[in-house]
């Protein structure tokens, strides 16, 4: 024999499992409205000591007044900058590029490659390479010309326009 439940039955059921389903708090003590400031006492502090080295660095680019200052400021920030990555390597050693796909468009192909920037650091990377070069050339569109490109990293805060 079946049963047939009613709906407003099947509907105060999904309800109560539904309310269950919800994670349960655990919190013992509620806390100080200071402590509840403790999880952005950290951030907080590490921007605020940005800030001060930010301006502190302008600050001193600002005051060199002559090419001379101003080169001795741009070398120690070199120096400091070169310090804190660990230096350059000594030696180039070989990209090893890989192309690993290819996508047709109209103008344009893109290469997907794999090139290694130091040995066993790899970086991909995509290259929108011009099917023809009449547009955007030097020449008035004539034939092979200059070639603009654009250098965008990705999670980086800087962009570069070359002309080839």
């Amino acid at each position: 024999m079946i049963r047939i439940i009613p709906w407003s039955l099947l509907l105060a059921l999904c309800a109560a499992v539904q309310g269950s389903a919800q994670a349960p708090d655990y919190q013992v003590l509620v806390g100080t409205p200071l402590e509840k400031q403790y999880e952005e006492m950290l951030h907080k502090y590490l921007l605020d000591q940005a800030k001060q080295l930010s301006v502190k660095a302008h600050d001193q680019l600002n005051a060199a007044a002559s090419p001379m200052e101003f080169a001795r400021w741009q070398e120690n920030t070199r120096s400091r900058f070169l310090k804190l990555i660990g230096g350059l390597p000594d030696e180039k050693t070989p990209l090893n590029v890989r192309l690993t796909g290819e996508v047709r468009r109209e103008d344009y192909t893109i290469r997907k490659i794999i090139f290694e920037s130091r040995p066993e650091f790899y970086v991909t990377a995509n290259l929108y390479v011009p099917l023809s070069c009449a547009h955007g050339s030097r020449n008035g569109g004539k034939g092979r010309g200059g070639l603009s490109a654009l250098v965008y990293r990705l999670g980086q805060t800087w962009l570069c326009g070359l002309d080839l």
